[in-house]
């Protein structure tokens, strides 16, 4: 069993890997995560990233969908998770009410949520 910060790490280096462009890694880790940490929400989370990265939009709403957090920032992430994904999808409605429940929320992923609703806006 790996610690809970741990598993954040690990997962902040999966989706800096995924970013770059290595999801075959980043997959790799975030399922071995999901093995190790049952339960976690950011290995879950990290994962469907990676599958939307890949264009597997649809994978990724699915585990998204079925995520249940146990904390407000976690639900905050997982809002700007699924925004990203249905963003993806070409979704913009759905995109647009998951930034605007997190840019509502306030904490970290608010400025980031605030400036993808304006760029799906703007587009």
């Amino acid at each position: 069993m790996v610690d809970a910060d741990a598993t954040q790490k690990l997962a902040l280096v999966g989706f800096m890997g995924a970013l770059a462009g290595c999801s075959e890694p980043a997959e790799a880790l975030f399922l071995c995560l999901r093995k190790l940490c049952p339960g976690n929400v950011y290995a879950d989370m990290g994962l469907a990233m990676v599958w939307t990265l890949s264009d597997r939009t649809t994978e990724a709403l699915c585990l998204l969908e079925n995520l249940c957090c146990k904390s407000h920032e976690q639900h905050a992430f997982l809002e700007l998770c699924r925004g990203i994904a249905y963003r993806q999808e070409g979704r913009h409605a759905n995109a647009d009410r998951c930034f605007a429940v997190v840019s509502a929320a306030g904490g970290p992923p608010s400025e980031f949520a605030a400036l993808l609703g304006a760029a799906s806006s703007a587009s």
